[in-house]
C-alpha cells in the first residue's frame, strides 16, 4: 500500500503570535518576487513562485518542524506569494504544502499536492513546484529526515533522474533560486513536463489499480529516489511497476518537450506555456519563451535512458529512429531546432508500449529497470517465436444512445505472444473519438447527430496479424419532444347576441381558446383583425386538443364560446 505524502494535522499554538502579510509580486523588474529583509524583528520574510504550470489562487500552508500549522497564504495572479513568518529558530526547518488554485496551463486545479521547505530564518526565496515536492519528500524519507545533507542528496537525485529540462546553469536549486526573466521559461516548461509525466503515469497505472491518484505516484517516486536512482527500490512506497511506467512515460514526454510540442491533456500546450510565462513575468523578452529553451546535458541523458528502456521492452524501427535522432543532439540545441528533426508525431510511437505497461510481466519490468540502472545496456529482448499467433478481440457494443448522453465502448483484446497491440476503426461516427492504444470508442452526440451510424468496425493488430469485431451500428435517439400544429378557421359573426346586426367594422378581432380537456381551455391565441378567420397553432405536443372561438367588438365586449372543435395533433 502506498503511504501518501504527509499532511500535517492542524494544531493551535497558543504561545506563538502570528502575523501574515501578502504582498503583490511578479510584475516588476528582475528582483520583483524576492523579499527584502529576510529576517529581523518583524520575522522572516519569504517569497517565491508556485507552479506545476504556474498556479494562481493556491492555498499555501506553512508548518513548523513538529507539524503545527503556522499560517496560510494565497498565491497571486502571477503565481507568486510572500509571507512574513514570526517563529522561533528552534521550530525550523518549516515545511510548505500547496493545494487548490488554478493551473494557468491546464486551466484547472493541480492534480497533486506540492510541498517545499524553509530551511532557516535566513531563507528568502522558497519556490514550490513538482521538483521541490520530490526533493522534500525524498529527503523526509531518508534516515534523519530534512537535514541539509539529506536535502542536498535528494536535490542531486531529482535533478539527475527526473530532470525534464531543469537546466542547473539557470536553476541551480529549484527551492531557492529566484525566478527571473532569464530562467522563468526553463522553470515553467520543465515543471509542466514533470507534472505531465506524473499525470500520464497516474492514468496508466490506474488501469491496473496500482495507484488511485497522482499523489500516489509522487509519493512512490519520492521514496524511490531515497537511494539516488529510479529503480523501484528505496523507501517503503517505492514500487518497480511505478518506476518502470514513469520511465516509459518519461521518454514520450521528453520527445514532446524537447521539440516544443509538449501535450497536456492530449493537446499541444505551447501557447498555454508561453501565456503562463508572460503572465508570471510580464517583462520577459519574446526570445525567452518556451521555444527558446535549450537542451541541457541531464535532460538528454534522461531521454536517452528512457528511449533505450522503451526499445528494450518493445523494439521497433520508429523507436530506433528516435534513438538515433537523440544520439545526434547535443547540449545547447534549441527546442525550435529539435522540432525540425523530431516531428511532433514521434510521440505517438510510444502509445502501444505505455498502454501495455500496467499489466506487463515482472520480467518486462526488470528489463526497464535494468536499462535505468545500467545493467541492461538497452539491449533488445530475446526474439519472439517464429510462429505468430493472432490477437483476440471481443466485446458487445451498445446499439443505441440518446442525444446529449455519453456513449462508450471498450473492447477487450489480448495476445498470447505478448505482442504490443494497436487498434483501428472504420466508419467512426463523426461525434465520437477513438483511442488507438486502447480501442475505446466514446463521445456524446448532440441533437444534430440523431440517426443510425452503420458499418462500424473495430480491429486490433499485433503488427503481423489483424482481427476485427463484427461490424455494428449505433443509433442516436432524439429526445426532443414531438410537436405538431392545428389549423382552425371560422366565419365572422353578423349579429349580436340580442339579434342586432353586427358590421365588420364593429369587430376588433377574435380569441382562440384551447386545452387538452373539454371545457378546460388553459391557453389562448389573440387574433387582432376582423377579417382574419383562420389561424394555425404550432408547437403543440402530440395529443388531442379542444378549441373554441370568441369574437371581440371594438368596445372590448367578448362573445360567448363558439361550438367546440376537436383536433388530434400527431
Amino acid at each position: 500500500m502506498i503511504h501518501r505524502i504527509t499532511r500535517f494535522p492542524i494544531k493551535w499554538l497558543f504561545a506563538l503570535i502570528l502575523s501574515t502579510q501578502i504582498v503583490a509580486c511578479g510584475g516588476g523588474g528582475e528582483d520583483s518576487n524576492k523579499a527584502s529583509g529576510a529576517s529581523g524583528p518583524g520575522g522572516a520574510v519569504i517569497s517565491g513562485s508556485v507552479g506545476d504550470g504556474p498556479i494562481t489562487g493556491a492555498t499555501i500552508r506553512i508548518y513548523d518542524r513538529n507539524g503545527v500549522l503556522l499560517q496560510t497564504e494565497t498565491s497571486d495572479n502571477a503565481a507568486n506569494y510572500t509571507a512574513r513568518i514570526q517563529a522561533p529558530s528552534n521550530v525550523y526547518p518549516l515545511t510548505i504544502q500547496v493545494t487548490g488554485g488554478i493551473d494557468m496551463v491546464t486551466g484547472r486545479a493541480p492534480d497533486f499536492m506540492m510541498s517545499s521547505m524553509v530551511s532557516s530564518e535566513s531563507s528568502e526565496v522558497v519556490n514550490i513546484n513538482p521538483f521541490t515536492t520530490l526533493i522534500v519528500e525524498s529527503a523526509r524519507g531518508m534516515s534523519g529526515g530534512l537535514t541539509p545533507a539529506n536535502v542536498d542528496a535528494a536535490r542531486t537525485a531529482v535533478m539527475s533522474q527526473l530532470n525534464f529540462g531543469l537546466d542547473p546553469s539557470f536553476v541551480a536549486d529549484p527551492i531557492g533560486t529566484q525566478v527571473t526573466n532569464n530562467n522563468v521559461a526553463v522553470l515553467v516548461k520543465s515543471s509542466e513536463a514533470l507534472g505531465e509525466m506524473i499525470r500520464r503515469a497516474r492514468d496508466t497505472l490506474m488501469v491496473s489499480a496500482t495507484v488511485t491518484d497522482a499523489d500516489d505516484v509522487m509519493a512512490s517516486l519520492a521514496d524511490d529516489l531515497v537511494d539516488g536512482i529510479l529503480d523501484g527500490i528505496g523507501g517503503a512506497n517505492a514500487q518497480t511497476r511505478i518506476a518502470a511506467v514513469a520511465t516509459l512515460v518519461t521518454g514520450q514526454v521528453l520527445v514532446e518537450s524537447m521539440s516544443n510540442n509538449l501535450r497536456v491533456d492530449g493537446v499541444n500546450a505551447t501557447a498555454a506555456l508561453d501565456s503562463a510565462i508572460v503572465t508570471t513575468r510580464p517583462t520577459v523578452p519574446a526570445n525567452r519563451l518556451s521555444g527558446n529553451v535549450v537542451l541541457n546535458t541531464e535532460m538528454l541523458e534522461q531521454a536517452r535512458v528512457a528511449i533505450d528502456a522503451v526499445i528494450a521492452l518493445a523494439p521497433s524501427a520508429e523507436l530506433a529512429a528516435i534513438a538515433l535522432t537523440l544520439d545526434a543532439l547535443s547540449s545547447g540545441s534549441s527546442a525550435l531546432g529539435v522540432g525540425a528533426v523530431l516531428p511532433s508525431s514521434s510521440s505517438d510511437d510510444f502509445n502501444a508500449v505505455i498502454a501495455a505497461a500496467p499489466t506487463t510481466s515482472d520480467s518486462d519490468l526488470d528489463t526497464v529497470i535494468n536499462v535505468v540502472t545500467g545493467n541492461g545496456g538497452g539491449s533488445a529482448p530475446p526474439p519472439p517465436p517464429v510462429a505468430n499467433t493472432a490477437p483476440v478481440i471481443s466485446g458487445a457494443p451498445v446499439a443505441s444512445v440518446d442525444q446529449d448522453s455519453a456513449y462508450s465502448f471498450q473492447p477487450t483484446a489480448s495476445d498470447v505472444d505478448g505482442d504490443s497491440l494497436n487498434f483501428s476503426i472504420n466508419n467512426r461516427p463523426s461525434w465520437a473519438s477513438f483511442n488507438t492504444a486502447t480501442g475505446r470508442l466514446s463521445g456524446t452526440p448532440s441533437g444534430g447527430n440523431t440517426g443510425t451510424y452503420s458499418g462500424i468496425s473495430i480491429a486490433v493488430s499485433d503488427g503481423s496479424q489483424s482481427v476485427s469485431l463484427p461490424s455494428f451500428a449505433i443509433t442516436v435517439n432524439s429526445t426532443a419532444p414531438q410537436v405538431g400544429a392545428a389549423s382552425l378557421n371560422w366565419s365572422a359573426p353578423s349579429t349580436r347576441a340580442n339579434g342586432d346586426a353586427l358590421a365588420m367594422n364593429e369587430i376588433a378581432g377574435y380569441t382562440i381558446y384551447y386545452g387538452t380537456s373539454p371545457g378546460d381551455y388553459t391557453n389562448s391565441v389573440p387574433v387582432n383583425d376582423a377579417y382574419t378567420t383562420s389561424v394555425s397553432v404550432s408547437d403543440l405536443p402530440v395529443g388531442t386538443y379542444y378549441f373554441v372561438t370568441t369574437a371581440v367588438d371594438v368596445d372590448g365586449r367578448e362573445s360567448s364560446y363558439s361550438n367546440m372543435a376537436t383536433k388530434i395533433v400527431q
